[in-house]
């Protein structure tokens, strides 16, 4: 694969993986921190509720927890993407991830319109992508598991915006994607 098409691969597929922006419910009331010890915690509530709706790859049970207008930014996208894109990405993700789960590692609501979340997210690539340079390439049949870090803001209790932060670098490799020199 040359540089043009590993940094296609690479956008196509952090694009897909990079839409956890569900995992947040609605704001929370007040600020808070919350982590895996604190279950009760109503921010981790909320973001429990928000993996599990993720987790079920329902498409149109994700699309309502944004306004119409959310956009959506991760490392990869080069600034914000409308919901739709993706969408369209993480259709194609759980065609050929279909084990591809979430997993909420720490919730934080500094204030009533933002969550910040630590999660990771796992599975294994055994069918092929649909769309972008990873189409027509055969399943690795590779697992992955990637942390990351989401900062969600919100209105009227629905996702507004999220920029997230991962190392796609590291799940491409993961893929098996990369060749070693």
């Amino acid at each position: 694969m040359n540089t043009k098409n590993v940094k296609t691969a690479v956008y196509a597929a952090s694009l897909a993986i990079g839409t956890l922006g569900v995992l947040g419910g609605c704001a929370s009331e007040g600020a808070s921190t919350t982590t895996r010890g604190a279950p009760n915690s109503a921010a981790m509530q909320r973001a429990t509720e928000g993996a599990a709706v993720w987790n079920s790859h329902n498409l149109d049970a994700i699309s309502q927890r944004f306004q119409p207008s959310a956009t959506f930014s991760s490392p990869i996208t080069g600034g914000a993407v409308p919901v739709a894109r993706m969408l369209t990405s993480l259709q194609g993700l759980f065609a050929a991830v279909p084990d591809a789960r979430v997993q909420v590692a720490s919730v934080a609501t500094p204030d009533e319109e933002t969550m910040v979340q630590q999660w990771v997210v796992n599975g294994t690539w055994t069918a092929p992508f649909s769309s972008g340079v990873l189409a027509g390439v055969p399943p690795t049949g590779k697992s992955f598991t990637v942390p990351g870090a989401s900062f969600i803001k919100f209105k009227d209790g629905k996702i507004i915006s999220e920029t997230q932060y991962y190392d796609q670098l590291a799940y491409i490799a993961q893929l098996g994607v990369l060749q070693k020199r």
